[in-house]
C-alpha cells in the first residue's frame, strides 16, 4: 500500500490461516490501521500479476477492499 501524497509504502502480509481469528463481521485476513487520510494505491501480486487499486480514506471511515484473484479488486466503503 502507497499514501499517493507522500509516497510512504506499508507492506503487510495477509494472517496465517490458524495464527488470528478474523472478526466475525469483516472476515479480513489482513488490516492496516490507524493511517493518515488521502490518496492510497494498494498493489497486490498474484501469480504473476500485479493488481491495483486505488482509493481515497477519509477521517474515520473504515474501507473495505477484496481480492479476487484474477477478478481484481471491490471496494466498499462504511462510514
Amino acid at each position: 500500500m502507497r499514501n499517493l501524497e507522500t509516497d510512504r509504502v506499508i507492506e503487510t502480509y495477509t494472517y496465517g490461516l490458524e495464527a488470528v481469528h478474523s472478526d466475525e463481521f469483516f472476515e479480513e485476513n489482513v488490516v492496516i490501521g490507524d493511517l493518515p487520510a488521502g490518496p492510497y494505491e494498494v498493489k497486490i501480486n498474484y501469480v504473476g500479476h500485479a493488481y491495483t487499486a486505488q482509493l481515497y480514506i477519509y477521517p474515520g471511515q473504515t474501507n473495505v477492499l477484496s481480492f479476487h484473484g484474477r477478478k481484481g479488486f471491490t471496494l466498499e466503503e462504511e462510514e
